[in-house]
């Protein structure tokens, strides 16, 4: 008999009121996951309502078009045009293997950190010290990659395959809030203004679309018959999840131990 799961419980998400732009948030949690979050003096508190029905239609975006730049200045932005063809290049080579390219979600994201890397490494930069450029460097890839990531996820849970811990709207809504995180991190760094909590809150929120993923994939496992490939796929997903989440905990740990912090001011 296949073990009692606990109902998945939605988490708060929280965006404080600091001086930063950072989001600060309570991240995902499922029976398998638990991870620390940041406790802002401020906040305001959203709560997430999670659905059985996996159909639900995605929520509507918002549109920003004001925040957004004119189409033919970005068009001709030398990030754009250099991500642009290395996104053709990547989508041509999975059609020659045969494989299915999820849709990119999060172009707009993307763009904005071109957009800062390009001018990290200008003569304008407000970034001279060679280690700082890594570091924001570091960030920016790693945040392209997540937002990757994101598109994917996002993708599996638009399929509808009869999730019963968290419907696509509430999957939609973490992975927006992730998602943006990881711009504002980006952009907070590239302006000389890191602190351990946005930090800790790009970790968090990688950390929140492991659980996401963990989620949508363990609840696919569920619906096969009882047998050794199942037992064999949830011991390898219990396996990898657990290295995962303790990866991240060292992580965090190592980067609290050797981040000498004067304030609030990362040195």
């Amino acid at each position: 008999m296949a073990a009692l799961r606990p109902t998945w419980s939605p988490p708060h998400l929280a965006v404080t009121a600091a001086p930063t732009s950072a989001l600060a948030f309570l991240p995902l949690i499922s029976q398998r996951r638990r991870l620390p979050s940041p406790a802002p003096a401020r906040r305001i508190q959203l709560r997430s309502h999670c659905t059985k029905s996996p159909t639900e239609s995605e929520p509507e975006h918002e549109d920003d078009g004001a925040d957004d730049e004119d189409a033919a200045a970005r068009s001709e932005h030398p990030a754009i045009i250099f991500q642009e063809r290395l996104d053709k290049f990547l989508d041509d080579y999975r059609a020659a293997l045969g494989l299915r390219t999820p849709p990119d979600m999060f172009r707009k994201e993307k763009y904005k950190i071109a957009v800062i890397m390009q001018k990290m490494y200008s003569s304008s930069s407000k970034i001279l010290n060679a280690d700082e450029k890594e570091m924001v460097s570091t960030v920016c890839r790693k945040a392209r990659l997540a937002l990757d990531l994101a598109s994917e996820v996002m993708d599996v849970a638009a399929f509808g395959l009869g999730t019963t811990e968290i419907s696509q709207r509430t999957a939609d809504q973490m992975v927006r809030t992730y998602t943006t995180i990881f711009c504002e991190v980006a952009n907070e760094l590239y302006h000389n203004r890191v602190t351990m909590e946005n930090i800790l809150s790009f970790l968090d929120a990688l950390g929140g679309l492991g659980a996401i993923t963990h989620i949508l994939v363990q609840d696919t496992v569920d619906k096969l018959h009882n047998g050794l490939l199942k037992k064999k796929i949830t011991h390898d997903l219990d396996a990898l999840s657990h290295k995962f989440d303790k990866e991240m905990n060292i992580l965090k740990d190592n980067f609290k131990r050797e981040t000498r912090i004067d304030g609030y001011k990362v040195l």
